[in-house]
């Protein structure tokens, strides 16, 4: 999901001027904004009655940067997360909603373009910077962040696995 704001051509100047002046007190300001975005959507995630898989699996990426513009990647990862946003009819009778993500934006879209200035303005002033990385890092589908289970739990699933492979 690719976000594009429009606003003031005053505001949105100011903005880029910032930018160009504090380029990672800009990069800090965008990152501290998705956390801002998690913060509100971690809670209308679904949850499921043997835990919050989900929840816990949200990330925010370090900032980096792409053809000049800085960007972060942030989102759920696990291997359900699109589905559980997409599928509004499902029920969650243990909390949360379906489009958590989606929802959660549309509540800080209001004051966004007023607020990244501040925050960059802030950061400027407080000497917090950013560092930028060459490329988005966040777990690979998910891995990372799944429950493990056991060490006997894990060693049962590898002997599944092959057995099934066998077959």
């Amino acid at each position: 999901m690719e976000i594009k704001l429009q606003g003031a051509k005053e505001l949105v100047a100011k903005l880029k001027a910032l930018s160009k002046l504090y380029p990672k007190a800009a990069a800090a300001a965008v990152y501290q904004e998705g956390f801002s975005l998690l913060r509100i959507a971690v809670p209308k995630a679904p949850i499921q009655e043997h835990g919050g898989v989900l929840r816990n699996s949200a990330y925010v990426s370090p900032p980096y940067e792409r053809e000049g513009q800085t960007f972060i990647e942030m989102g759920f990862g696990t291997v359900y997360a699109q589905r559980q946003h997409e599928e509004t009819t499902w029920r969650h009778p243990t909390g949360g909603e379906a489009k958590y993500l989606e929802h959660a934006l549309s509540e800080l879209r209001v004051g966004y373009l007023e607020r990244l200035g501040r925050r960059i303005q802030s950061n400027a002033e407080k000497g917090v910077e950013s560092a930028t990385i060459s490329a988005p890092t966040r777990p690979r589908d998910g891995g990372a962040l799944r429950r493990r289970g056991t060490k006997a739990a894990r060693q049962k699933r590898l002997a599944t696995r092959k057995a099934k492979r066998k077959l």
